[in-house]
């Protein structure tokens, strides 16, 4: 059970870690705990990562996705010498970052090695992933449940899930408090 665990981002410290993990086993750093409820050692963690407005961007509706979530771990150890120490802390590692949180935006195509074939099940090409080809995927305007059983299983490869995808979205396209 470890082993697959391991494959799909969990690790001994982030199971361990209260912070990092819910009921139903998913990474949410936002919205599992109120920003006050948390210990000020987390907080501070959160402010050296890159939440500047801390309160806000704690919640799903103020993230700074831009500054923080559209960035791989590699991104953002290189521009923030506080980063992975940070990271670390709160229960991140590359690997987690880079799928739950960043969902490998942030990499070449060719960089995304074996996750290409999940990619392109979700329909993505090497044009539309690099911006090239501006085509929005039909599932860009589906709720989870609306996506076939196959697409699914594949956006939960680049670590998408049901809440995940429906809160990302409706934020998106519904407005900040959607």
């Amino acid at each position: 059970v470890q082993a697959a665990l391991e494959e799909i981002c969990w690790t001994e410290d982030l199971w361990n870690n209260k912070y990092a993990t819910q009921p139903e086993g998913l990474i949410l750093y936002y919205g599992a705990f109120a920003w006050t409820d948390l210990e000020m050692y987390v907080r501070n963690a959160w402010e050296a990562i890159g939440f500047t407005n801390a309160e806000k961007s704690w919640t799903q509706q103020g993230r700074d996705y831009e500054a923080i979530e559209s960035k791989s771990w590699s991104s953002l150890k290189t521009e923030n010498s506080f980063f992975e120490g940070n990271a670390t802390l709160v229960g991140f590692t590359n690997d987690t970052w880079d799928c739950r949180i960043n969902h490998y935006t942030d990499y070449e195509w060719e960089e995304l090695g074996e996750k290409l074939q999940h990619l392109e099940m979700i329909g993505y090409t090497r044009d539309i992933w690099e911006g090239v080809d501006e085509t929005i995927l039909v599932v860009e305007s589906k709720d989870w449940d609306e996506i076939t059983e196959d697409v699914q299983a594949a956006m939960e490869e680049v670590c998408w899930t049901q809440d995940l995808w429906d809160n990302y979205y409706a934020t998106l396209y519904y407005g900040a408090f959607a």
